[in-house]
């Protein structure tokens, strides 16, 4: 008989290396399907880069916009991943620099936890994992960055929830014959 791993909170502050991986990852692709589009023009001229130091400058500006829509973009979320032994939970933190906390805004006021309906890692680095995870109300995924970093105490604990079959996602018991 399996067992859920033990509950276990995880930090995620959602700034510094976490907003340039956010930022690096679609830079590199964009940079590498320009660096692939200019390999075959090479073979095959193109009316629109005959100079050679034209495709250097398409592929810069395609990683350098690339890069930079994704920073804007998609902002890794801060807060914290809870797994209580049964089910995920997304703890939002408050945005302290948003420009619509003013005067009479909840200051100190945390947000309500969000029941995950799965949680699924993409990456895995050893020390850096991106998560996503779908809420159970439905709405947009959430991309969590999550660094060793941050809780080295409680890393493995969060890779023991994130990877064990009972942390992955609800499933309906099914009679063993």
């Amino acid at each position: 008989m399996r067992h859920a791993p033990p509950a276990v909170e995880f930090p995620i502050p959602g700034t510094g290396l976490h907003r340039l991986a956010a930022a690096a990852v679609p830079g590199a692709t964009a940079a590498a399907l320009v660096a692939w589009l200019w390999s075959w023009s090479v073979q095959e001229p193109a009316s629109l880069i005959d100079s050679p130091k034209a495709p250097w400058a398409l592929l810069a500006l395609v990683a350098v916009l690339g890069a930079a829509s994704a920073h804007v973009m998609w902002r890794p979320a801060r807060g914290g991943l809870r797994w209580d032994g049964g089910s995920w939970y997304w703890l939002p933190r408050r945005d302290d620099n948003r420009s619509d906390a003013g005067p009479g805004s909840d200051h100190g006021v945390e947000p309500d936890p969000v029941a995950l309906a799965t949680v699924r890692v993409q990456w895995d680095l050893g020390a850096w994992l991106l998560v996503k995870a779908k809420p159970d109300h439905g709405g947009r995924s959430l991309r969590i960055t999550a660094v060793r970093q941050a809780a080295p105490t409680r890393w493995h604990a969060l890779r023991v929830a994130l990877y064990h079959p009972c942390g992955l996602a609800p499933s309906d018991p099914k009679p063993r014959p």
